[in-house]
């Protein structure tokens, strides 16, 4: 099989985390040689012009895209699988809507919480709604990846969030959000499409931090991942939580697939119908003076509804319809931890009454990085 490993195109003098993107695609592209394929790498164009003459000096059978952003932008990644869809080329990872979604932070947290998928809080400004001065908060940036922005001081009270916000804003651009810090239990978890079309979840990778100095946030930072420093000998990556946490592992691998089946099918679905909506009934509600939420609960709400009914009672059955992959991951251990309904009722065999206990347990889902 031909074989094109699409990267970013970086430019001179650039950053570690997108020299970390060549090296990838070269490791990459040895691993798909060793396993007998003809492997071609190449940066990535937004030119049409130009893309097209790459996909035609190469005449891949799939592109393996591994483009993480354009001027070193992560926000324009998603422009990559869309102009490889739009020239009709079968390519790996996620389409350009699911990528769209996913890079944006607050977009995804509130996708995940209207699917019960739990994730701290956060505000966005510049409302800043929620926004408590006595709790602390992780600044992010909004659309990038690689922890950008992320140092010691990105850890702060939410009366200094405000302020934060605005100096990464000024240092590296875009919008800048506050997500709720849990100073936790840190993990980094990887997943990937199955033989059998369920997704599967790598060895949970827990980031300990053994000895770490008691000033510094417990916190996976820019640092951390690109510049050799002495602390970083002190973070330990640990897969035993199988081993020593098997009730944890389980709500964590259950969350995951969660998350992996939401997107992007309510995505696409919701923004589908977006996208059918006449611009005209929001200009006529912006003349008569309605404002973001009266356009949203009088237009938006009311147009979507159908679809968001459709996604509630295709959710609800699909998800008494887990109990086989449940099963075949966990066989509803540990202590009946991640067990189902059809395995908590078994054939009565002529009993006349039964107790039903329920225990539910929470599992937040860190952060978003």
């Amino acid at each position: 099989m031909r074989i094109l490993v699409l990267h970013s195109d970086i430019g001179e003098n650039p950053p570690p985390e997108e020299i970390d993107t060549i090296t990838s695609s070269n490791a990459v592209a040895g691993a798909l040689r060793n396993n007998g394929h003809t492997v071609s790498l190449a940066a990535f164009s937004p030119d049409p012009d130009r893309l097209q003459a790459i996909l035609e000096a190469h005449k891949p059978d799939i592109v393996f895209n591994m483009v993480e952003g354009i001027d070193g932008l992560g926000a324009l990644a998603p422009v990559a699988p869309r102009m490889l869809d739009e020239a009709g080329i079968i390519f790996t990872g996620i389409d350009a809507v699911g990528m769209a979604v996913t890079t944006d932070k607050p977009l995804t947290k509130r996708r995940m919480r209207e699917a019960g998928i739990p994730t701290a809080d956060w505000c966005e400004g510049p409302e800043w709604k929620g926004l408590k001065d006595d709790k602390t908060y992780i600044v992010k940036s909004t659309l990038e990846d690689a922890s950008v922005g992320l140092d010691d001081g990105c850890v702060c009270l939410g009366k200094d969030v405000i302020a934060r916000a605005e100096l990464s804003a000024k240092r590296f651009g875009g919008k800048w959000f506050a997500e709720e810090f849990v100073d936790g239990r840190e993990y980094n978890i990887s997943m990937m499409d199955g033989l059998d079309g369920e997704p599967f979840v790598f060895p949970l990778a827990e980031m300990r931090f053994d000895g770490w100095p008691s000033d510094k946030p417990r916190i996976v930072g820019y640092d951390a991942k690109w510049v050799e420093l002495d602390v970083n000998d002190l973070m330990v990556r640990d897969f035993t939580t199988e081993q020593k946490d098997p009730v944890l592992a389980a709500k964590i691998r259950k969350a995951c697939i969660g998350t992996w089946k939401l997107f992007p099918f309510v995505v696409i679905t919701v923004l589908a119908r977006l996208q059918t909506i006449p611009e005209q009934l929001y200009e006529a509600a912006r003349i008569d003076g309605a404002g973001a939420f009266a356009r949203f609960w009088d237009i938006t709400l009311p147009q979507i509804r159908s679809v968001l009914f459709l996604i509630l009672l295709l959710r609800g059955i699909w998800d008494f319809k887990e109990f086989d992959l449940i099963y075949l991951l966990t066989g509803g251990g540990p202590i009946n931890a991640t067990q189902t309904l059809s395995q908590a009722f078994p054939a009565l065999k002529g009993r006349a009454k039964f107790v039903l206990t329920l225990r539910v347990e929470r599992l937040n889902i860190l952060s978003l990085t």
